[in-house]
């Protein structure tokens, strides 16, 4: 697949009950049960009230991948910073460059707003997505724990020199 094909965008009213798809294939591919519906993305990424910020990756008009992500305060750091919370693509998509793309709309958005910093956590057993942010220039915490973070520079690289998402 050409990465041109790809359109990643903030998600719309209209994308909730594909974010609620996604989310349900995310959950099942980890052994959960899905909990979360439309509904819930509509009230918690849009509007006056929202808690996170969402992107929707598209193929063809095809909802392909998510990314979800929120924004806090480091006490520690002094620093506001993004974290990825959720980060999915269909397995037709997967090393297609999409995740690569999501992060990058979200890495965008945190340096407009002049946020210099993004964690993200990844489960020890999930190799591919431990690898993956490794790739983009994440760095393992040197505590032993499974967060992940870039900050500055490195930040700056992971957006996309083509523009802003669509």
């Amino acid at each position: 697949m050409i990465k041109s094909a790809i359109k990643i965008r903030r998600m719309r009213r209209a994308d909730a009950p594909a974010m609620a798809r996604l989310m349900r294939d995310l959950v099942v591919f980890h052994g959960d049960q899905p909990k979360s519906t439309a509904r819930h993305f509509t009230a918690h990424c849009l509007g006056s009230r929202r808690l996170v910020d969402a992107w929707l990756a598209r193929v063809a008009g095809k909802p392909a991948g998510f990314i979800v992500t929120y924004d806090w305060f480091n006490f520690v750091r002094g620093k506001i910073t993004r974290t990825i919370d959720l980060l999915y693509i269909d397995a037709e998509y997967r090393r297609s460059g999409m995740g690569r793309l999501l992060v990058a709309a979200a890495a965008e958005d945190a340096l407009a707003k002049g946020y210099m910093r993004i964690k993200v956590g990844a489960r020890t057993e999930n190799k591919a997505a431990n690898k993956f942010y490794q790739k983009l220039g994440f760095t393992l915490r040197s505590d032993n724990s499974t967060y992940y973070t870039i900050e500055g520079g490195g930040l700056s690289s992971l957006t996309r020199p083509t523009g802003r998402p669509t």
